[in-house]
């Protein structure tokens, strides 16, 4: 269906712009993995400098291949990770800053990150749950060239829908939760 592609793309395209971001700043980013302190400092470093790559591969194969089950749980499990780690910050009360969209943005870890990765999440089940086909097959398909630009267009809307959403969480939540400290 295409509404699966849509949201599917949509997550592919958030997970690339994010991992270009670092891929841009990489020496920041892997101080940023490094900080968290959640994995030992050796493997951090391996962690910070590939992730960023990593992102945007699966970011490609999601939007290009999301009907294959090793994308999907390749993309399942980085969102896992993002939503353990927004969740033990969040638990732990702690401010602590991600460098989740590199030098864009300055955002936290935190309820903004935990709702960003929850949407997500359920972006990318119904491709998994359904049978979904990929971008090419819809265009094998017959997809109009009008209805591909529909699916590209409402794909980037629902990548900056989720930009925006963490964003608004992580003003409206995290100072709040400062402000409990």
């Amino acid at each position: 269906m295409i509404t699966h592609l849509v949201f599917s793309i949509g997550v592919g395209f958030l997970l690339m712009l994010s991992g270009l971001l670092k891929v841009i700043s990489i020496r920041d980013s892997v101080k940023s993995v490094v900080k968290l302190n959640i994995i030992p400092k050796s493997l951090s470093k391996v962690v910070g400098y590939s992730f960023p790559f990593i992102e945007v591969i699966l970011g490609l194969s999601l939007i290009f291949f999301n009907n294959l089950i090793i994308v999907n749980i390749l993309v399942l499990g980085i969102i896992f990770a993002f939503t353990y780690i927004n969740y033990k910050i969040t638990l732990e009360r702690k401010r602590t800053n991600c460098f989740c969209f590199g030098k864009l943005v300055k955002s936290e870890l935190g309820y903004g990150g935990l709702s960003q990765s929850l949407l997500m999440l359920l972006s990318v089940l119904p491709a998994i749950v359904f049978e979904s086909n990929n971008l090419f097959i819809q265009i094998g398909n017959q997809l109009k060239v009008f209805d591909f630009f529909i699916v590209l267009i409402a794909s980037l809307l629902w990548s900056a829908t989720l930009f925006i959403i963490r964003i608004i969480f992580d003003l409206l939540f995290n100072n709040r939760l400062a402000g409990d400290m």
